[in-house]
């Protein structure tokens, strides 16, 4: 039987006499290491199975120590001019001390200057240029906390909480998701979520604290909503997409039980506001079109819970032109 990092870092912990129940939300992984410690199941020469420094990559001096949640991710590089740069972008998430799972992220100049990144066990991608780095560590950050977390399902799109209400923003790349969830935390909603509406069993959400990836269009228009400018590098995605990082303010806490709104963003320039409501089968295509992943993919009691609690929820799709104004409008349409 083969542990990986964080089930290893589990196992110490309990030999060390550690609670981890109380501090990881990872049934699976719990079961598997305390029936190692049982009996129940053996370790086939687990010293063979310990990471080891990546046969890919050079040697790498430089690092920076981030947390997301239960999660510390050291980022190693033998480039100090990114570790600078990463320390500048995601300065919440630097931590002085170290959570119950562990894992590391190494990002590499060759001698040719190209840049591979990948981790302990894996090399993700090689042959990159520097403008394509940072995405593919924030969403590196972002998937694996989420993997943690104990959710259920996790569907593109952000999340907010507001007032009494959780607001949950699904959909495609590019409908406007990011734009319209940063009008409301302008306005005093609190993000759960940029990029993954995470979900555990009981359907409450789980906060994924990472900075908002904003197309380079949609940056005046929050520089404007906000007052001041935005500091921060111009990167691009694997597809060309460019987008830079921004952080929001302050994340939301645990859910609280709030009434649901789920809001279909549809962004039409010149067009008037306009909200229709939305049937529950066309609310839950048009969630699964933007994309969802669920944990366990053969439970098949997973999706019509998911139904059961999309029928509570208030479903709308929301036409305009400028989203700060939209995203006042729906606030007093919920009011």
């Amino acid at each position: 039987m083969h542990l990986d990092a964080y089930e290893t870092a589990l196992l110490e912990k309990i030999k060390q006499g550690v609670d981890i129940t109380e501090k990881v939300d990872s049934t699976k992984a719990i079961e598997k290491v305390l029936a190692i410690m049982d009996g129940q199941i053996s370790v086939e020469n687990q010293e063979n199975h310990q990471p080891v420094y990546p046969s890919w990559q050079p040697y790498a001096d430089e690092s920076v120590t981030l947390m997301v949640n239960s999660v510390t991710t050291t980022i190693k590089s033998n480039a100090s001019g990114f570790i600078d740069e990463i320390q500048r972008t995601l300065k919440p998430l630097m931590a002085n001390k170290c959570a119950l799972l562990q894992r590391t992220i190494y990002v590499l100049e060759d001698e040719n200057g190209q840049w591979k990144v990948g981790d302990e066990h894996n090399l993700w991608h090689s042959a990159l240029p520097y403008n394509q780095l940072m995405p593919i560590v924030i969403d590196g950050l972002q998937q694996y906390d989420y993997q943690q977390s104990g959710y259920q399902i996790a569907f593109h799109g952000a999340a907010l909480s507001w007032r009494s209400f959780n607001l949950l923003i699904p959909g495609v790349s590019g409908a406007g998701k990011t734009t319209l969830a940063s009008a409301f935390s302008l306005q005093g909603a609190m993000p759960y979520t940029d990029e993954a509406i995470t979900l555990d069993s009981a359907h409450q959400l789980i906060p994924i604290p990472i900075p908002f990836g904003i197309k380079h269009g949609s940056r005046p228009l929050i520089e404007k909503w906000q007052g001041s400018e935005i500091e921060c590098t111009l990167w691009q995605r694997l597809d060309g997409r460019e987008l830079q990082y921004w952080w929001p303010g302050q994340f939301s806490g645990k859910d609280e039980n709030k009434t649901v709104v789920v809001i279909f963003p549809l962004y039409q320039p010149d067009s008037k506001f306009q909200i229709n409501e939305v049937s529950l089968i066309q609310a839950i295509t048009k969630m699964a079109e933007g994309g969802y992943h669920q944990a366990d993919p053969y439970d098949s009691a997973v999706i019509p819970s998911l139904i059961d609690w999309l029928k509570t929820a208030i479903r709308i799709e929301v036409r305009y032109s400028d989203a700060y104004t939209a995203a006042k409008q729906i606030r007093d349409y919920l009011v």
